[in-house]
Parts: structure tokens; C-alpha cells; sequence
């Protein structure tokens, strides 16, 4: 849209009406190449006079502009000019094409005492995303340099670099190929890529550099290296490509919203497999195997030594044990509770994280202004009103206002006015903290009741509803809207965590008034929360409601949560069925049905961490930490398969369990290290200054950083435990046994949080009378 005004204000609204009218004809006389229509909003209407029969016009509508020129805050009286674009037009292209009209009118003398201002388009707020995502994803590049070349060696960083601007350029090739442009949702998915493929690319060339160091023929090295490599890799890269397709099927606006992440992920995962299997050997045949490179003289980079002394430091209990069952099973379960303790602990701090499926931004750069005028306030009254809170706006906002809008959205009911702050980078001053700083200005406002609220990541915080059938009894309809009104005001709903929710307001909207939808008429009791963790409050009501009310007459209505909620609930639900789907890919790629389930440990070593992260960083579990979650799989996974498919390597070689759970620590500490870290490091500029992407940083951040930890530290053992049982227990009882340990596991996790304490003793029961049944020794 468009804000057309006079810069004196001399202009009556219907004169400026009239003028604003002239700039849309002129506006669309330049055939601009992605526009359908331009047209005013006209803010008067025409009705006949049932007295007179006379045609009479008056202003139903008004609008302010509101901008920051020359160190002070102006507001305009305005007419709004609306600009149609075409089906598909390019919001970018769009908002080029209209300012360079725009100019135009400025520059034609029949306009000289007028301005024509965009007052709303998503091209700035775009451009601002995607700089923000392509500088943070150059800076994750040179960040996944920088660690390369300290944990492994500066060519070998390198060739990390190249393969992986190999694999994004590829990605874009694929994305325009089926029809996806660049955009914020894309570019993101690059960034998120980019945690994911460093491993590949990492993997291998430490694979090649840990070679080159023990022979001398670069033929040799390149098939070693794939060979030892390869399968974990393969395994690796489809389980983390498999962790993110549930995300493609997600229905509703919210699948819709995200579709091309996951699209753009798995192509990129499929891509940097590719690369690391065929093109960082040909890399590597110039960069890092030349003849004067190859061979033991070459081993001597200082970090592989220190890496090495930090792994046999790690394993040291294990080799102390070596030789003696009875100080193994003291380690191995002083390891076992280390990491079932930590998964409590993570559990624990479940119960204190918020739940809201589109939390509200910690920062932000818009908010909006909403005046409530009293019944039978006229237009005249009600623009006096909205000027003297524009006033109270301007002077609070400061140099912080950039621009304000009604957008035509006022008339003498109500008025909601659009307002863009200066970019978050550029403030002292966050955007919650002005709109708490204004709404204590409108404490004592008179003539309307004015509020400023934020402007939050995806659809609006609803006016949650519960609605009573009236088609039948509208007396009844009415004395059950008005118990459940009392019943919510006078009753504590309390969170899982033992907090009690804050309601803003319980009313029954306009009793006096005949509400219908789909020819049923319905009365509804609108509720306004005062906590901001929208989803769990609106779950929450719903099941108080239900629970004292068993009317079949009440239904909810929260908007677009609804449908948000289904959304998220569809991806809870594919979480379990994902999971049986990469333990049966992994059972047919190392040929066990145990050591999947073992792998899967990376998971819930993560949960600490995230919920750690999440609860420190102030950030509640919403639609982008699951996202972050699912990306995390994939990523926590591949740190097990790495150490489970080299120590089986050792173990076909003849070695003892201990030697090959120390072996291959040993021999995949650095890649392990250096992937994950170079993965948290190439995040940590999108958490920093990003706060809209904030929640799924933490998520990646934190939970790699326990899962690692877990997996380098008390991993091996619960290798060494599963071994054993493969020794000693059929494959048949070791299932069971498995079946039950996760059982436990979840059992922990549930208790932490809080929600099954009562079943403890029941499922314990149950997990005890299985074991007696089913773990019986092996015959040899």
C-alpha cells in the first residue's frame, strides 16, 4: 500500500480523497509489469437518505502516516492508495517497479505539494533476511575454515571449504531446476545445511589426512580411507536425510511454510555425500596426497597429538579395567548412570520450558497499536483520539519510529495501526521493552482504551473462544457462557511445572447480539491471556473447560492455532514412526538388530542440552525447536555411527572389546570433535543475531554440545555393555532387554518432567517381570 498526504496537512480528508484518487490513475497508467490494479481505499461511502431519498456521503474510515523527517516524529492525515500485484509477482521486483513510479509522481508538478510513501511492503523485511542469512552463512563458512584448519590442517580445511561450495552452488542448481526460487525459507535451509554437510566433507578428508600420514601411495589412501569410511557415511547421511521427510507431509499454512526447508536439506545432505565420496578424493589428489606430502614424516601436526592424548585420557578407565570383568562392570556402570543421570536431569528441566508453537520474537521490528473507542463514538471524535494517542507514540518511540500506519483499519469501532521500529541491530532498546514503556503511558489515556502489543512470528496470538451452541436455547446458551466465565475467573489452571496460568480477561462477547457461522448461532466467552506461551495456555483452557463442562453444546475456537496445533501434533506423531524407519535402515546396514538401538543413544544424550539451552536462552518449545530437533538427529546419530562402525571394524579384525571401543575413540575423536564443533560454531552467528531463528540455534548448539560430550565420554561403555550382551544373551532376549532399557529410559525422562510418577512402580514391575522371562544365557 501506499500513503498519499499533504505535507502541511492543508487537504480535508475529502479533498486529499479526491487528489490521492489522481495519483492512483497516474500510478497505473505506467503499466507497471507486476501490478493488476491501482485504486484509493475510499474512506467515504454513499447512502441514500430513507427520509429524503437524497444520495448522502460520509467518511466511514480514516488513516495516519506516521514518519520520522529531520529528527522529529510527523504524523499525516493520509489516504490509502492499494496496489494489486500479480499472481506470482516477485515482492522484490514489485517494490522496485512501485518506487520508481512513485518518484515519478513526485517529480510531476500536478503532485508537487503532495507525498506518495510505501507505507506497507514485505520487500524490506525480505531484503533484511535473506542479507542477514547470506552474510551468516559466509561467516559459517569461514568459521567451518578456521576450525578445519586447527583440528585437522590448513589444505585439508581447504578442501572442507571447497566441497562444501560445491555442494551449495549444486543445491541452488537443483532448488531453480524444480522450481523453488532464492528466498528466506531456502536460504535458511542452506544455513541449516550447512551444520549437516560439514560432516561429510569433514569425515572424509580426515580420513584421507589420517592416511596419507601412514602410506605413500595416494591411490592406496583414497581407497583405505572410502573403505573405512564409506559405511558410516552412507548410514550417517540417510539417517539424516530420513529425519527430516516427515517435515514434507506437515499439512495446513504450517507445512506450507516450512516445505522447502526440509526439500532443501535433503537435497543438500544427498549432494554433500556425493561430493565426499567422488569429488574430495579428486580434490585431495592436488591439495593434500602429493608425493611430498605422503608417509610418517608428515604426522606431525600438533593438534592430532593433543586430540590424541585428550582420547586415550577418556578411556583411560576402560583400559585400567582391561583386564578384570569386575572393575569393567564398575566403569561401565558408573558410565551407565552418568548418562541415564544427565537424561533425568534433562527431564527435570523439561517441565520448567514454556510450550508455544509461535512464540512472540524477543526482539522485533514492528508493533502494533490498537484503540478500542467507545460505543457511539463518531469519526470526528475518534480521529481527535487516534491523534492524541499518535502523539503519546511519537514522543515514547523517539528516534526509534520509522513508520506508522492504519492502513485504513480505522473507523469509529476500532483502530490498528501498523508500526515499524528502527532495524534491532541499531537500538539499545528492545521492542518488548518500548511497547511495555508505551502501554504505561496509556495506563490514564481517555476517550478509548489503547494497546500496544507485538507483532509476532507467524499468525496473530489468538482471542481464544469457547462457544455454546445457542440454536437451540439461547437462555441455556447464555447461563452456561456465563458459568464458564465465572469458572475461569475464579479458578487457578496450573502448568505442568505447578505455575499458575495468568488470564487477562473472561468475556462474553456481545450477549445482546445474534452471532452466527454456517447458519448455526452460537454465544461465545472470549478469553485474552496475559502469558505469552499462547499453545500450552490454550491446551490448557480447553481441558479445564472439558473437564467441568460436559455439555456437547461447547466447542473452541483459537483461529489459526488450531490449525498450528494439529500441525505441530502431526509432527509429534511421525517422530516414533521416523524413528522405526532409521532403526530398521540402520538394522540392514550393520546387519544387527542391537546396535541401532545402541546408536540411538545420541538422542537422548542430546535432551539435557536442549532442554539446558532452552530454559537458560529464555526460549519456549515451539515449531523452530522442533525443527532444530529433527535436524539435531541426524546430527547426534552421526557421531555414534562413526565410533559403532569403526570399533566394528576392530572387532572383525579380531580385537578384543575394550581394544576396539578404545581404538575407536582413538581414531574418530577428531573427526567426531571437528564436525561438531565446526557444526555449533557455524551456528552460533545466525543465534547471535538473529532472534527470530534464536530457539533453533539453541537447540542445535546446546544438545550437540551434551550429545558430543556424552558420546565421547560414557558411549564406549555402553558399547562395551551391548558387546557383552551379544556375547552372552540370545539375540531374542538382548531385544527384550533393549526394549525395556529404552522403556527406561523414556520412564526417566517422563518422571523428570513430571508426568507419570504415579506409573513408576507399575511399569517397573512389568519391565522386571520381562527380564526374569526373556534374558536367559546363551547355550554354547
Amino acid at each position: 500500500t501506499v500513503a498519499f498526504y499533504s505535507r502541511d496537512n492543508s487537504q480535508n480528508t475529502e479533498e486529499l480523497a479526491k487528489k490521492a484518487a489522481e495519483a492512483a490513475s497516474f500510478i497505473k497508467a505506467q503499466n507497471l509489469a507486476l501490478v493488476e490494479n491501482v485504486s484509493i481505499i475510499n474512506p467515504f461511502e454513499t447512502a441514500i437518505n430513507p427520509a429524503t431519498g437524497e444520495a448522502q456521503i460520509s467518511q466511514k474510515s480514516y488513516d495516519r502516516y506516521g514518519t520520522r523527517e529531520n529528527g522529529k516524529n510527523n504524523f499525516y492525515n493520509a489516504v490509502v492508495v492499494g496496489i494489486d500485484a500479480k499472481d506470482g509477482a516477485d515482492n522484490l521486483i514489485l517494490d522496485q517497479q512501485v518506487r520508481g513510479a512513485l518518484d515519478k509522481l513526485g517529480s510531476n508538478p500536478a503532485f508537487a505539494s503532495f507525498t506518495a510513501a510505501i507505507s506497507a511492503s514485505n520487500a524490506p523485511s525480505i531484503n533484511q533476511q535473506i542479507h542477514e542469512l547470506q552474510k551468516t552463512l559466509l561467516e559459517g563458512l569461514g568459521i567451518v575454515f578456521i576450525v578445519a584448519a586447527v583440528i585437522i590442517a590448513l589444505r585439508a580445511s581447504l578442501m572442507v571449504v571447497a566441497a562444501m561450495v560445491t555442494v551449495i552452488m549444486a543445491v541452488l542448481g537443483l532448488l531453480f531446476l524444480i522450481g523453488y526460487s532464492l528466498n528466506t525459507i531456502t536460504l535458511f535451509g542452506l544455513v541449516l545445511s550447512l551444520s549437516l554437510i560439514v560432516d561429510d566433507t569433514i569425515i572424509m578428508v580426515e580420513a584421507l589426512d589420517a592416511q596419507r600420514r601412514r602410506r605413500k601411495n595416494a591411490k592406496e589412501v583414497v581407497s583405505v580411507a572410502t573403505k573405512k569410511v564409506g559405511r558410516a557415511m552412507i548410514a550417517a547421511t540417510t539417517t539424516a536425510a530420513l529425519s527430516f521427510a516427515p517435515l514434507i507431509f506437515v499439512g495446513g499454512i504450517l507445512g506450507s511454510f516450512i516445505r522447502a526447508i526440509p526439500i532443501t536439506i535433503i537435497s543438500a545432505l544427498v549432494i554433500s555425500l556425493l561430493v565426499a565420496l567422488i569429488f574430495i578424493p579428486l580434490f585431495g589428489r592436488f591439495l593434500l596426497l602429493k608425493k611430498g606430502r605422503l608417509g610418517k614424516s608428515h604426522a606431525s601436526e600438533g593438534a592430532a597429538r593433543m586430540e590424541a592424548k585428550v582420547a586415550e585420557f577418556v578411556a583411560k578407565p576402560m583400559l585400567w579395567a582391561r583386564h578384570s570383568n569386575k572393575k569393567l562392570f564398575g566403569v561401565g556402570l558408573v558410565a551407565m548412570f552418568i548418562g541415564l543421570a544427565f537424561i533425568f536431569a534433562g527431564g527435570m528441566i523439561f517441565s520448567k520450558v514454556k510450550f508455544n508453537i509461535f512464540p512472540p520474537e524477543k526482539d522485533s521490528n514492528f508493533m502494533s497499536s490498537v484503540i478500542t473507542y467507545t460505543p457511539g463514538t463518531n469519526i470526528e471524535t475518534a480521529q481527535k483520539i487516534s491523534d492524541s494517542a499518535n502523539k503519546i507514540i511519537a514522543d515514547g518511540l523517539g528516534e526509534n519510529l520509522v513508520l506508522a500506519t492504519y492502513f485504513d483499519k480505522a473507523d469509529t469501532k476500532t483502530a490498528v495501526q501498523y508500526i515499524e521500529i528502527t532495524d534491532y541491530k541499531k537500538r539499545n532498546v528492545t521492542a518488548p521493552q518500548l511497547i511495555d514503556k508505551l502501554n504505561g503511558q496509556f495506563k490514564d489515556f481517555s476517550g478509548a482504551k489503547v494497546e500496544i502489543t507485538p507483532i509476532a512470528n507467524g499468525p496473530p496470538a489468538p482471542l481464544f473462544a469457547v462457544r455454546i451452541d445457542s440454536s437451540g436455547d439461547r437462555d441455556d446458551a447464555l447461563r452456561i457462557a456465563a458459568d464458564i466465565k465465572t469458572y475461569l475467573q475464579t479458578t487457578e489452571l496450573k502448568r505442568a511445572n505447578g505455575k499458575v496460568a495468568k488470564l487477562k480477561s473472561v468475556d462474553i462477547a456481545n450477549p445482546s447480539v445474534y452471532t452466527r457461522e454456517n447458519k448455526a448461532a452460537y454465544v461465545e466467552v472470549v478469553v485474552q491471556f496475559a502469558d505469552d506461551d499462547t499453545s500450552a495456555l490454550v491446551t490448557l483452557t480447553k481441558n479445564a473447560v472439558n473437564k467441568e463442562f460436559s455439555s456437547s453444546s461447547i466447542s473452541f475456537n483459537a483461529g489459526q492455532e488450531d490449525e498450528n496445533q494439529d500441525s505441530f501434533a502431526t509432527m509429534a506423531k511421525a517422530f516414533p514412526i521416523l524413528l522405526l524407519v532409521i532403526y530398521f535402515v540402520l538394522a540392514f546396514q550393520f546387519r544387527s538388530l542391537l546396535q541401532p538401538l545402541l546408536i540411538f543413544m545420541a538422542i537422548p544424550f542430546s535432551f539435557f542440552g536442549i532442554t539446558l539451552g532452552l530454559y537458560l536462552t529464555n526460549n519456549a518449545f515451539s515449531f523452530f525447536t522442533m525443527l532444530g530437533f529433527f535436524a539435531l538427529i541426524g546430527l547426534s546419530i552421526k557421531n555414534t555411527i562413526l565410533l559403532t562402525d569403526y570399533a566394528n571394524q576392530l572387532r572383525g579384525e579380531g580385537k578384543h572389546a575394550v581394544d576396539a571401543a578404545h581404538g575407536a575413540l582413538a581414531e574418530r575423536f577428531r573427526p567426531l570433535l571437528a564436525t561438531s564443533l565446526t557444526a555449533v560454531c557455524s551456528l552460533i552467528p545466525l543465534a547471535i543475531s538473529s532472534p527470530f531463528w534464536e530457539g533453533l540455534c539453541v537447540v542445535l548448539i546446546f544438545g550437540l554440545l551434551s550429545s558430543t560430550f556424552l558420546v565421547i565420554t560414557v558411549f564406549p561403555y555402553y558399547y562395551l555393555g551391548a558387546e557383552y550382551l551379544r556375547s552372552r544373551i540370545s539375540r531374542a532376549a538382548g531385544l527384550s532387554w533393549l526394549i525395556v532399557s529404552v522403556a527406561s529410559i523414556t520412564l526417566l525422562v517422563l518422571i523428570g518432567a513430571g508426568k507419570v510418577a504415579p506409573l513408576a512402580p507399575i511399569i517397573t514391575a512389568i519391565s522386571l517381570k520381562i527380564m526374569r522371562n526373556k534374558l536367559k544365557p546363551k547355550l554354547t
